[in-house]
């Protein structure tokens, strides 16, 4: 992480001293002057030590400054905790066991729970007879409820501490099944609940900022990573069964705690991943895929992947033109790269964009506005092109200040 120099507020340094004033020569000595000098001295004393006091103080304020505004690696690990449950999130949010209430559905006896535990049991158990069926393996479980809480909750939307709609219980299951609305809490510990329900092992995992939580959930003896926070809306499976690779490029957290996540078999694109002999074959793949609906998908490189600078200007070929497919207008394309033995698999999932953003500008106030860009840039461009997504000027834009270097990667030309 880049470390953060702010300018901070100014600090004045010392005036400069006061000319030294021109005494006569001393007289013969009289009392009077005796005691006048003597209190010069005592002020003159006293002054120094107000001027060394304040030096002192000016250096811990700005100590105490560059602390606030620059926090170290430190700061952030004295924040953490060893522990899984009773953790507060942005200094809200808390995190506790709701294993209570799963052993009193897997064991059928309920009496020992509070009225309002009562509720939150009875409110998962229909959801879970809504969801799931006894044919079902424990990674189309996992999958039913991930698409439940991804699909079906309001995600409230901007940074994960955002106050939600309702709020109400935002951070656990009982006012995230009651009224619908969830910050990352109450995804991470309904979807834990909803696992403990089933008989499948999970645990709520928090970065090392406690700033975020997500879950890890234990399959065929793989841990998996899923953040379904991440995922709402639309349920992309960008954050579904992922390892601990994956999830790093997001987060961090106390992988000393918690158990490492290596498994690949159940991620998502993987689990539904089409083989294919080289990067040239992705786009048609990708585009199969397209055409009959799916928004998860991953291409398995059977063959070593020597130049990496074309596997990465692919991946970006195929996010602008992800646009132009019929129904994906408005979607953007993410990606990451699995390696296994050697090998590379590209899994691709398709989320939303949003909606279009209506200025409220006339047709010749935008085209104005075109005009200034399009003459600044060289360039053809006009609102249609970018409403959705990527222009087609897009790569003529973006490779007359980008290039690739020898290594794959990628540098400013300018």
């Amino acid at each position: 992480m880049d470390e953060f120099n702010p300018a901070g507020p100014a600090v004045n340094g010392p005036t400069e001293p006061a000319a030294p004033q021109d005494f006569a020569s001393p007289q013969p000595p009289r009392e009077p002057k005796k005691d006048r000098h003597v209190g010069l001295k005592i002020l003159a004393v006293f002054m120094c030590l107000l001027i060394l006091l304040s030096v002192a103080m000016s250096g811990v304020s700005l100590a105490f400054q560059l602390g606030a505004f620059c926090p170290t690696d430190d700061d952030y690990e004295a924040d953490d905790v060893a522990q899984e449950d009773d953790v507060t999130i942005a200094g809200e949010f808390e995190i506790k066991s709701t294993k209570h209430i799963s052993d009193a559905y897997i064991s059928g006896d309920s009496s020992a729970l509070s009225d309002r535990d009562k509720e939150t049991l009875q409110m998962a158990s229909d959801v879970i007879d809504d969801i799931i069926t006894d044919e079902m393996s424990d990674v189309d479980k996992e999958a039913a409820v991930y698409e439940y809480l991804t699909r079906e909750l309001e995600n409230d939307a901007g940074i994960l501490t955002v106050i939600p709609n309702t709020g109400k219980d935002s951070d656990n299951p009982y006012g995230v099944l009651k009224y619908g609305s969830a910050v990352c809490v109450g995804y991470a510990t309904t979807f834990r609940l909803f696992m403990q329900m089933l008989g499948i092992e999970c645990m709520v995992v928090h970065d090392s900022w406690l700033t975020h939580s997500w879950d890890l959930v234990h399959l065929d003896g793989d841990w998996y990573h899923t953040d379904c926070y991440f995922d709402s809306p639309n349920g992309s499976y960008r954050h579904f069964n992922m390892t601990d690779a994956v999830r790093a490029q997001d987060e961090e957290w106390n992988t000393e705690f918690f158990p490492a996540a290596e498994g690949t078999k159940y991620n998502f694109a993987v689990y539904n991943g089409v083989d294919v002999k080289n990067i040239y074959e992705i786009p048609q793949t990708v585009m199969d895929a397209l055409s009959e609906g799916k928004t998860a998908m991953a291409c398995r490189v059977t063959e070593p992947i020597e130049n990496e600078p074309a596997a990465s200007y692919m991946v970006e070929m195929l996010s602008g033109a992800v646009n132009y497919v019929d129904g994906f207008e408005n979607c953007m394309l993410d990606s990451y790269w699995l390696e296994e033995d050697g090998l590379y698999t590209l899994c691709l999932f398709v989320g939303s964009n949003g909606e279009e953003t209506d200025y409220g500008l006339t047709d010749e106030e935008m085209e104005k506005i075109s005009d200034a860009v399009n003459e600044a840039f060289g360039t053809e461009l006009d609102y249609d092109d970018f409403k959705y997504g990527y222009g087609d000027d897009y790569d003529e834009v973006v490779t007359s200040y980008y290039g690739y270097d020898g290594d794959g990667t990628v540098v400013a030309k300018g």
